[in-house]
């Protein structure tokens, strides 16, 4: 086990431990733009019970957005610690051969979607630590992931749903008065509405994303 990634999520004491892949990242980028609601501060700020990671491959991918008229996320130049060494052997640019460990913990081979070598880190980072939930809007992570992480994967507007639950909102930070949890309601439900009435990515029908379970 990499013992970089241990420490990091040892030392993390937040109940759901997220890591986003590029598409997810740009994706939150286009709400802020779109709606003010900068997703990525708002989790910073309030919500001490969600944590969020990157890997050093979507870190990498981030930056070459610049061009494209996105920011590299401020996350990364404040907060090193959030930044997750990836697994990976080889320099393959794409990748569609996973192991897995099934129902008799024997580890076999399976062939599936070929994504980025970034995006095969994030499944990989998230087999190796079992407590990553992983974010993503990628169609082919979806389907690739969803068997071999166990289901521990959400999309965007799951994520806003989430957050907007009274679960998530209770255990918000520095708000005596109850009045921050309010707005934050509000925000993700018009986040949500926005994104879905946007063009917002759609899963698969096979594929269960539900919000984390954290009774």
């Amino acid at each position: 086990m990499n013992n970089h990634n241990a420490e990091l999520l040892a030392a993390c004491d937040a109940r759901i431990k997220i890591l986003l892949d590029t598409s997810a990242y740009i994706e939150l980028e286009k709400v802020a733009d779109n709606t003010g609601i900068d997703t990525i501060y708002e989790l910073s700020r309030w919500y001490g019970d969600v944590e969020y990671f990157v890997s050093q491959s979507v870190f990498q991918e981030l930056c070459k957005t610049k061009d494209n008229g996105l920011e590299i996320p401020n996350i990364h130049y404040d907060n090193v610690r959030r930044i997750l060494e990836d697994d990976i052997v080889g320099d393959k640019t794409k990748h569609n051969e996973f192991l897995y460990e099934d129902k008799k913990g024997r580890i076999k081979s399976i062939k599936m979607n070929a994504i980025s070598l970034a995006d095969y880190g994030c499944i990989l980072l998230c087999q190796n630590n079992k407590d990553l939930i992983l974010l993503t809007n990628d169609h082919k992570i979806i389907k690739s992931a969803n068997a071999l992480i166990n289901g521990r994967l959400m999309d965007v507007p799951t994520l806003f749903r989430y957050l907007a639950t009274d679960s998530a909102l209770n255990n918000i930070k520095n708000d005596p008065l109850n009045s921050t949890r309010k707005e934050l309601k509000v925000k993700w439900e018009k986040a949500n509405k926005w994104y879905e009435e946007n063009g917002g990515y759609n899963p698969p029908k096979k594929v269960y994303l539900p919000l984390p379970d954290i009774d």
